[in-house]
């Protein structure tokens, strides 16, 4: 299956990649779901996770996109349909007070086509700052552990018989890199991949911004999926340990039930509807070599439910 790459990163506690693999075959299904729930919040300014605080329209619109954003990555249907609800602030005069209803504004089921999106989470945890002198620039060091989270996250969430074919690569701004992205470290220099794992020829890598408000900004569409890749590491990061304040703990609660699966082990993961759908590892530098393993949940704290 041909995909489209969307990348994005954080900074908070370690270098976070965050990787949002879209399949050609259903962009525009969810794309045209982002702008329903955008239309329903009456939120038209483009979304990140950071700065969130205080809930209104623009808490609104995260929330429900985080919700979405969790069940693109859905590669299978188990029973329940997957329900996306949003929410509407109301003032009741009887109690002086504002409650928030949430109604259901879609459903992925049978009934309607999977997305089928997936989602690779890859921390290099000393913000590259070990990795020596070898390197000609800082943004060489970052596309040298991208290449590392691609290749490991594809090799895991690709198989025989759904291969990965990467079409076009997408990064949210080159000007805090303080150069372009290079191809030749991010896809000439990755060797050993599977036969069902394959990067378009002469691919086109874009690394304009991707905040649609912005002058040569990227296409709109790329902006959407841009922003949604924000919002999906953000709450991966969130979930994992790194949260800056319960707002964005409670917009972040869909991803936790997709590393709760994850964490209950590879036999319980093969029967979820998530399994395929991403893969998370961490990685840091030990005695002059790379060394990788699962994340660890340092985020103990009750995540609030609906």
């Amino acid at each position: 299956m041909n995909y489209d790459l969307y990348h994005d990163e954080s900074q908070e506690g370690g270098y976070w990649h965050g990787i949002l693999l879209v399949p050609e075959s259903t962009r525009g299904t969810l794309l045209r779901y982002m702008k329903l729930v955008k239309e329903e919040t009456n939120y038209y300014q483009p979304i990140c996770l950071k700065g969130l605080s205080a809930k209104g329209p623009r808490f609104n619109c995260i929330r429900t996109w985080i919700q979405l954003g969790a069940g693109a990555l859905m590669q299978s249907f188990k029973n329940d349909p997957y329900k996306v609800l949003v929410g509407t602030r109301e003032y009741s005069p009887e109690d002086k007070k504002v409650y928030t209803s949430y109604n259901n504004l879609l459903k992925i089921d049978s009934d309607n086509k999977i997305i089928g999106a997936k989602f690779i989470l890859f921390k290099e945890q000393d913000r590259h700052f070990r990795m020596g002198d070898m390197y000609p620039d800082f943004a060489s060091r970052i596309e040298t552990t991208f290449r590392m989270g691609i290749k490991g996250g594809i090799h895991w969430l690709g198989t025989p018989d759904n291969p990965i074919h990467i079409k076009s690569i997408h990064f949210d701004g080159h000007e805090h890199h303080r150069r372009n992205i290079d191809r030749k470290r991010i896809i000439d220099r990755v060797y050993g991949l599977r036969d069902y794992c394959s990067f378009e020829k002469d691919i086109n890598i874009d690394d304009r911004t991707g905040k649609n408000d912005t002058e040569n900004c990227q296409s709109p569409d790329d902006c959407q999926f841009l922003q949604l890749t924000d919002l999906l590491v953000g709450s991966f990061r969130t979930v994992l340990g790194c949260s800056k304040n319960d707002v964005q703990r409670e917009v972040s609660y869909p991803i936790k039930r997709l590393i709760d699966e994850w964490q209950k082990g590879y036999a319980r993961m093969t029967r979820s509807r998530w399994f395929r759908g991403f893969w998370t590892s961490e990685c840091w530098i030990e005695n002059d070599r790379w060394e990788f393993r699962d994340f660890r949940v340092k985020n103990d704290k009750q995540m609030k439910l609906l």
